[in-house]
């Protein structure tokens, strides 16, 4: 790793983005983990598998518990998000135990996000499986497991089933799983009596929720500048993360961001594709395919819509895609599924944001609000309109 860093860094190649997959170990050091971040490497691959060192030492991992979180803190402060790879129901593993190791996941990601600005980071899971050969296998009285034997007709299988003696069982393990997967609040409406579900995006954390109560702080500390785009010339390169699927049947365009997990489609007619370039027919659709990084900008004669001109009325605003919102019995939250970005407010607030359901320009809502008799103070209004564009709630159109 550190020698195809140095080569690129010696060579001056500086475009090249890089990822990998390696162990934990007491060799990463934050300086290595800075000559790897300059060389290109943005991601980091790590096979926690679990956050316990009894286990890891049954698995044989040779790995020192120690060494994991300043690993992971190494990389965060060079600039390089992680992926964290781990299982549920390794043999003889205990409840408490996958908890922990969820747990520590879960305060990793959080970290890299809320403490170094790093919202890539991740974590796949699943349960163990046993497969012929493995050192389970071979030894499961170690492990206290007892293989079962296959069906005729599955007798080429790579995998067996086994009852275990202690520890989680498979059950218990995909039960796990499948509740680390997917995290529900029950919450009350300020409409009705009714109780509901809302299910959160995978890619949020239950612990995220606390985050609103710092709403204030981070809105502080934000920087965003970029609000929309419009150009100046006609043709603009895709982003090497973005794929293409153009359905015949329905001419149309899909175009999936693989970075941020989001999906855009637009008439076949309204783009021209060729050689990695896209030439559009339409000016918005410029706008938002760069909006949601779909686009290389680097080389483009773009023009960044700003605050004040927003409040100048020169562009027109409307609700932002990929968000969701939730109710308790008097405030609003609505986050962004995309940005990771969250905005609070009340019902209020909310019905008058759902003005720009139909894109508006801000004296023509700011009209509508006088016309209809409510007496709100102009200096709330306009933070309620800042706070949703910097939360990514709203959008410009331009």
């Amino acid at each position: 790793m550190k020698q195809i860093a140095k080569l690129l860094i010696d060579n001056e190649q500086k475009d090249i983005s890089w990822y990998c997959e390696t162990r934990f170990s007491k060799l990463l050091t934050a300086d290595t983990t800075q000559i790897l971040r300059k060389g290109g490497c943005s991601n980091i691959q790590f096979g926690l598998e679990s956050y316990n060192q009894r286990v890891l030492d049954l698995m044989d991992k040779n790995i020192d518990i120690a060494w994991i979180e300043p690993n992971i803190i190494n990389c965060f402060e060079a600039g390089i998000s992680v992926h964290l790879f781990f299982m549920t129901g390794f043999p003889t593993e205990t409840l408490e135990e996958a908890k922990n190791t969820y747990h520590f996941a879960n305060e990793m990601i959080l970290k890299s996000k809320k403490d170094y600005g790093l919202p890539y980071s991740t974590k796949g899971f699943g349960t163990f499986g046993l497969e012929v050969g493995a050192g389970v296998y071979e030894k499961p009285e170690v492990f206290n497991i007892e293989i079962l034997e296959p069906a005729d007709d599955e007798d080429l299988r790579l995998s067996r089933d086994y009852n275990i003696h202690e520890g989680l069982t498979s059950d218990e393990a995909k039960q796990l799983v499948s509740t680390m997967r997917s995290s529900k609040i029950s919450l009350q409406t300020s409409f009705d009596a009714q109780q509901f579900d809302i299910e959160f995006p995978k890619s949020i954390l239950p612990s995220e929720i606390d985050l609103i109560n710092e709403r204030e702080k981070r809105a502080a500390e934000r920087s965003y500048k970029v609000y929309g785009f419009c150009f100046e010339n006609e043709s603009l390169k895709i982003n090497r993360y973005v794929s293409l699927i153009i359905d015949e049947e329905t001419q149309m365009t899909l175009l999936y961001n693989v970075k941020h997990g989001i999906f855009l489609s637009y008439p076949t007619s309204d783009l021209q594709i060729g050689n990695a370039k896209i030439t559009f027919a339409l000016d918005n659709i410029k706008s938002d395919l760069a909006y949601y990084d779909f686009l290389e900008l680097e080389n483009s004669q773009e023009k960044y819509s700003t605050m004040d001109e927003i409040f100048e009325g020169k562009y027109k605003l409307c609700l932002n895609d990929y968000f969701f919102e939730h109710y308790n019995s008097t405030d609003l939250l609505i986050y962004n599924k995309m940005f990771k970005e969250v905005i609070q407010t009340n019902v209020l607030g909310h019905e008058l944001l759902k003005y720009f359901t139909i894109s508006h320009k801000i004296q023509e809502w700011f009209t509508e609000i006088t016309r209809s008799g409510l007496n709100l103070p102009v200096e709330k209004l306009e933070k309620l309109i800042v706070d949703a564009l910097e939360s990514k709630v709203l959008k410009v159109r331009i």
